[in-house]
């Protein structure tokens, strides 16, 4: 009986694996990591900032791990898998395009490794200012594309999620961001925490973006600034789902003052390092990210839905998993 009993099975491999970081690592050379990241008040940034903290506590004392923000889900992958940062955050559809060598105007990407995903729940997010809505009548992107309206639209920078879900949609209803400069319209990429000051003083009429839930810019918008979060159509979902994000329908009550369902995509975060890293501190990085779910959710509440039973999996991940990461999967029986 007692060792069909799973729970305690569980609990002595874990108690063993804790003995054994504590006695193999005391004596090692400390470590120096740097960790791609996107600016702050991202919900990539939050991640990062609730997951280093474990991660640090558990590598040789003395170790350090960097915090950089060098840009979001384009970026920081690319920066990873060409050796040029040590770990970063990604999100699902960019991952796979760059690994498979599809992301048009990127080389193929093929050095990143993954350690878990499904982090978070994000979502797609088109939000009108209500001053631009009285000003013109318009309640969706298509009436913008029909009408070749010069509106000033304020997006995140090129490299990240946001700059490339807002291009993706525009085409999705036939257009692009050229196109709206060409009709006279403005299209400025900018810092994350800057996008809600262009809109509240009226140097803005719109932004798109991909964001977690809770995310500081987004939410600090929808309580400074009246706003409306805007649907996709049925037909420009269709366009995004067949570009491999999944259909998601943001809840009411997701964001402030926000008390009605909007139709959008997602594409969920994941934690990637480099192909080179060692199997040791790539299992150090995983235990960290799959024991502590809790602790993290306190930092970043955007996490609450990150399940770590199911984070190896193929469809969470997209690029392979690390050895190291795979290693830890296997011992503690969540990966057959």
């Amino acid at each position: 009986m007692f060792f069909k009993n799973k729970k305690l099975i569980a609990l002595l491999v874990l108690l063993v694996s804790t003995l054994f970081f504590l006695t193999s690592y005391a004596s090692e050379e400390p470590v120096f990591l740097v960790f791609s990241t996107h600016s702050v008040g991202t919900g990539m940034y939050m991640t990062s900032a609730a997951l280093v903290p474990i991660v640090e506590s558990l590598l040789p004392s003395g170790s350090r791990i960097d915090v950089e923000t060098t840009g979001g889900g384009v970026s920081g992958p690319m920066l990873v898998g060409t050796g040029q940062v040590d770990i970063s955050l990604g999100n699902t559809i960019t991952v796979r395009q760059l690994y498979d060598g599809v992301l048009e105007g990127q080389p193929k990407v093929d050095g990143m490794r993954s350690i878990g995903g499904g982090l978070d729940t994000p979502m797609s997010t088109i939000i009108f200012t209500e001053d631009f809505i009285r000003r013109t009548g318009f309640t969706s992107i298509a009436e913008i594309v029909e009408n070749k309206y010069p509106v000033r639209i304020a997006i995140k920078p090129v490299g990240s999620l946001g700059e490339q879900i807002a291009n993706m949609t525009f085409e999705a209803y036939g257009a692009t961001l050229d196109e709206v400069v060409s009709w006279g319209g403005e299209v400025h990429r900018i810092a994350s925490g800057d996008i809600p000051a262009m809109l509240s003083d009226n140097r803005a009429d719109i932004t798109l973006d991909h964001v977690g839930q809770g995310q500081a810019a987004t939410s600090e918008l929808a309580m400074s600034t009246p706003i409306r979060f805007i649907s996709l159509s049925d037909s420009a979902q269709d366009v995004l789902v067949e570009q491999g994000f999944a259909r998601f329908n943001m809840p009411a009550g997701t964001w402030p003052k926000q008390d009605y369902e909007v139709r959008g995509v997602s594409a969920a975060s994941l934690l990637l390092v480099n192909k080179d890293m060692s199997d040791d501190i790539a299992y150090i990085i995983t235990k960290a990210l799959i024991e502590n779910k809790d602790e993290m959710v306190k930092t970043f509440a955007g996490m609450e839905d990150f399940d770590p039973s199911t984070a190896w999996k193929p469809d969470k991940v997209q690029a392979p998993l690390h050895p190291g990461a795979e290693r830890y999967y296997r011992e503690f029986g969540l990966m057959e």
